[in-house]
């Protein structure tokens, strides 16, 4: 009979049960924890990417003799900037990623939003990944469900200055033709005589 008893209170005895409580409540803070770190992580680390897609952007704006010549330029200050300093390092931790840099027009993607003089998206972009949202916790899960989640293409149009060619090509050269056509005193000239480079148009 006693042993019956006994048996009863251990049933019934809710002894340890905080402890179950405390280590189910240690989980799922802990792992809250890890998923808001994630994100604040990747809020910064857009920032700090989005400053080397804008000064990317902006040596790729400067004048220059070419169009090549500026986009060279652009590649070079973002391969410096990628691989340089902290931002090196977490890289190499594959927490986030970063694609090639694009420099150029972007204004045909945007036509059907935007027309006119308010149609200025050349400079750069380039593609961001945050491997880093990818996460399995326990308790909670994937993170992720949808392979698009934590991409995105970080953006910088700061527009582009006239390239030497371009003004010599699309300025100089028909300010000339069309200076002689207005005396034919002018016509002894050629094409050389009216070439002005004054670093710009």
């Amino acid at each position: 009979m006693i042993e019956a008893r006994g048996r009863k209170n251990i049933l019934r005895d809710e002894g340890g049960q905080i402890t179950l409580d405390f280590i189910f409540a240690l989980t799922i803070g802990f792992g809250f924890s890890i998923l808001f770190f994630a994100i604040s992580f990747t809020l910064s680390m857009i920032e700090v990417c989005q400053y080397v897609t804008f000064a990317s952007a902006r040596t790729y704006y400067a004048a220059n003799v070419s169009e090549e010549a500026q986009r060279q330029l652009g590649e070079q200050k973002f391969a410096e900037l990628k691989n340089k300093g902290f931002i090196k390092n977490i890289l190499k931790t594959g927490w986030i990623s970063l694609g090639d840099v694009q420099f150029g027009n972007f204004n045909d993607e945007y036509a059907d939003q935007m027309a006119g003089d308010d149609a200025v998206f050349v400079g750069a972009r380039v593609p961001f990944t945050a491997n880093v949202l990818s996460l399995k916790l326990p308790l909670l899960g994937a993170t992720v469900s949808d392979k698009s989640t934590g991409k995105a293409t970080l953006n910088a149009y700061l527009l582009r200055e006239v390239t030497t060619d371009e003004c010599r090509t699309n300025f100089t050269s028909q300010r000339g033709a069309n200076l002689k056509q207005v005396d034919s005193r002018y016509q002894s000239f050629g094409d050389g005589g009216f070439v002005i480079t004054d670093n710009g148009c």
